[in-house]
């Protein structure tokens, strides 16, 4: 078999690896401490916050028929909130989110979609991949540390594009096609009280604020142990602010936050700050895959596409379809 490495195990690699895996020697490599990417969750008894991707719909047969057997195992489940549109710090627009339109979430936490999914693949975690060299006709890989990872037939590169372009840079590779995708920023403020609040909403999109997200992460399912909120800025204050120390972004979100549900934020029992660099990007209209048969390279990930977990699945679905043309199984 043919041994190919795909670097980073969010929605797109693992599900690359998971319709290669019958007919290619896998190895993924993930930096983090677990697969999932932007799909992220952290847990601080008696709190579960997702501070990555909130939820995702399902628009596809193909990402329908990996949806529904998840569904039955619990592992993903509706997210029946009570949604609102704000602006001017009131509520422009109401809804339910039902079973016509499902929001899905993962159980007990996002991040628990993906790990089942990339059960029984070979990752490496704790594994930054920081130089590709070519060997022969095959690419060498080396983490951190200097530390060789092997030889393979074909690198996948299913890391946001920022870092994509800086290891092929390495290796002298340069792909036109992705040079113009701009990444933007996103801070995400995890909040956690002892007691409950009613804010007449679970999940809110908010206007014309440096703030764009508001949740009670509490009110999905499985999460009923600790109130508790996540909130987003937008992409833009993110970008300008980034370089501001953790205090000065968490205070200036609560006070904004404080103000548009007319609720005292001030003292949480539970407090932290996730910063996401390369967040999300606009939609793109191209293809939501690069392969290069000459050199052995593949590129996937939601920045293909728009940023959303479907685009993540989608594109790596759709690589691997290519890829297994080219190698006529």
């Amino acid at each position: 078999m043919q041994r190919i490495a795909i670097i980073g195990a969010g929605l797109s690699g693992v599900t690359l690896a998971n319709s290669l895996k019958e007919h290619f020697k896998i190895s993924l490599f993930e930096k983090s401490y677990s697969p999932g990417g932007r799909i992220a969750s952290r847990n601080v008894e008696p709190y579960s916050f997702d501070h990555g991707a909130q939820y995702f719909k399902v628009k596809s047969k193909a990402f329908q028929d990996l949806i529904n057997p998840l569904l039955s195992e619990n592992v993903v489940a509706p997210w029946q909130a009570r949604f609102v549109e704000m602006c001017n710090q009131g509520i422009t627009k109401q809804t339910l989110w039902d079973d016509k339109h499902p929001h899905y979430v993962g159980v007990p936490n996002n991040r628990a979609f993906v790990e089942h999914l990339s059960r029984g693949l070979s990752i490496t975690l704790h594994s930054r991949v920081v130089e590709m060299k070519k060997v022969n006709q095959q690419w060498a890989l080396k983490a951190e540390g200097d530390a060789p990872l092997g030889l393979f037939d074909w690198v996948v590169c299913a890391m946001p594009v920022p870092q994509t372009q800086a290891l092929l840079a390495k290796a002298n590779l340069k792909y036109n096609a992705i040079s113009d995708i701009k990444m933007q920023a996103c801070y995400a403020l995890m909040l956690g009280f002892e007691d409950k609040m009613d804010l007449g909403f679970d999940a809110a999109m908010v206007k014309d604020e440096t703030i764009s997200w508001i949740s009670n992460n509490s009110s999905k399912p499985m999460r009923e142990k600790g109130f508790n909120l996540l909130i987003n800025s937008t992409n833009d204050w993110a970008d300008t602010h980034f370089n501001q120390n953790d205090d000065w972004v968490i205070e200036g979100m609560k006070s904004t936050v404080s103000n548009i549900i007319n609720q005292d934020l001030s003292n949480p029992q539970f407090c932290a700050l996730k910063r996401w660099k390369y967040a999300n990007c606009k939609r793109q209209d191209e293809q939501p895959y690069l392969i290069d048969n000459t050199n052995k390279i593949g590129l996937c990930g939601d920045w293909f596409m728009g940023g959303r977990i479907e685009s993540a699945f989608k594109s790596g679905h759709q690589l691997a379809l290519a890829m297994l043309k080219n190698a006529h199984v």
